[in-house]
Order: structure tokens, then C-alpha cells, then sequence
């Protein structure tokens, strides 16, 4: 039981174990105590929860415009990142979710960026290889590393086209609403006529919940 509990402290992201912040001297060294004898993962407040073969898994939807650097940058603000998606599960809620502002902000088409991307040997190679182009979901792939297994998602939503020429090696999810939901492919950039996109999705594995910081004088 030692081991198990050693190893579960220490898997979780760093940023959760951060205790020394609410000690009044920086100096203490922050131990963890289990709140009622129990300890549970868990997403913030804010966030869906869902069950990953991997674990907890916690998703946000936000409603900002960036290019796909700068929203994967406002993603590890929240300790996430651009996020795969694993199952029909998940896809469904992103595109209930994303529907849902865009009906009640007036907007048909909306683009949303996810953690996908076009592999290292077709990133540049859009004229030279056919095998590199249109919806070959063998030639992209997720970068969220709490995905498993082959993704059915891609092979079932993919619709990426080069449709708007030049390098597309970014993934991003188009909605048009009440008709259809896609995955394409988009310049990093944006650079596709005047598309922008309406915001972008975080994920990141749950939490453990049911800790509280305590700080010893050693």
C-alpha cells in the first residue's frame, strides 16, 4: 500500500502538488494529509468530466480567438493542452458545446482548434505526395498523449482537403450548425481567406481531489 500511495503523489502534474503558496513561510516543507480517508480524481469546476481508458479526463470549451500557438500557449495557462478526442463520447459534448455559442451568438459556421496535426514527413510535403493530401487520417495525428489506441474520431470525421492551398498542417474542428461537424485542416496561422476561428478546446487529466496541504517546520 506504501508503494501504491508513493506513486500516486508523485503521477499527478506538478502544478497540483504546489502546496507552499499557502503556507506562511515559504521555508516549510508542504506535506499532504487525505481529507476523510479518501482520495479521488477530479476535473475543476468549469470543466466536463470524461472516462479515458487512461484515466480522468477533463475538457473546456473557450470562446476566444487565437491562432493554434497561441490558443495551445492559453491552454497550459489552465497546466492543459490542445486536446485529442478519444471517443464518441467526447466528440458529441465539444460539438453540443460549441453549437451552443455559436446559436447564441448568431454564428453558422464556427471553427474550434483541437490537438491535431499533419505528421513530420507530410508537414511540408503538399505537392509531392497525394498520399499526404485529403482526409488520409494516417497522416495526422493527435498530440494529446492521454489518448490510446488508434483514433477512430479521425478516421470517421476527417475531411481535410488543402481546400484553401499553401501548408495546412493544423487540425481544427468545423461546425456548421444543426448541419454537419467536421475535422479539417488550417494553416497554424489562419492563413485561409478571412476565416477566424471561434475558439479553441483544453484538456488535461483530472486531478487528485480529496488533499489538503499541511506544512511541517523541517
Amino acid at each position: 500500500m506504501l508503494y501504491i500511495f508513493i506513486f500516486v503523489l508523485f503521477s499527478v502534474p506538478k502544478t497540483v502538488l504546489s502546496a507552499c503558496d499557502v503556507c506562511e513561510q515559504y521555508s516549510k516543507t508542504p506535506t499532504w494529509q487525505s481529507i476523510n480517508d479518501k482520495f479521488e480524481f477530479g476535473c475543476p469546476d468549469g470543466w466536463q468530466t470524461f472516462n479515458r481508458t487512461r484515466g480522468t479526463y477533463c475538457m473546456k470549451f473557450f470562446n476566444a480567438s487565437y491562432p493554434q500557438y497561441l490558443a495551445a500557449a492559453q491552454c497550459i495557462l489552465s497546466d492543459g493542452f490542445l486536446p485529442g478526442i478519444e471517443s464518441e463520447t467526447e466528440w458529441t459534448w465539444i460539438v453540443s458545446n460549441v453549437s451552443a455559442y455559436l446559436t447564441a451568438n448568431s454564428i453558422t459556421v464556427g471553427y474550434v482548434w483541437v490537438g491535431g496535426s499533419r505528421i513530420p514527413a507530410c508537414s511540408y510535403n503538399m505537392s509531392g505526395s497525394t498520399w499526404c493530401l485529403g482526409a488520409n487520417s494516417n497522416a495526422f495525428i493527435w498530440g494529446d498523449y492521454y489518448l490510446t489506441g488508434p483514433s477512430t474520431i479521425l478516421d470517421k470525421y476527417l475531411t481535410a482537403d488543402n481546400g484553401g492551398g499553401g501548408i495546412q498542417n493544423s487540425i481544427i474542428l468545423r461546425v456548421n450548425v444543426g448541419v454537419s461537424a467536421s475535422l479539417d485542416d488550417l494553416s497554424s496561422n489562419l492563413a485561409e481567406g478571412s476565416l477566424s476561428p471561434t475558439g479553441y478546446m483544453c484538456g488535461k487529466p483530472a486531478d487528485i481531489i480529496g488533499l489538503k496541504p499541511t506544512c511541517s517546520t523541517s
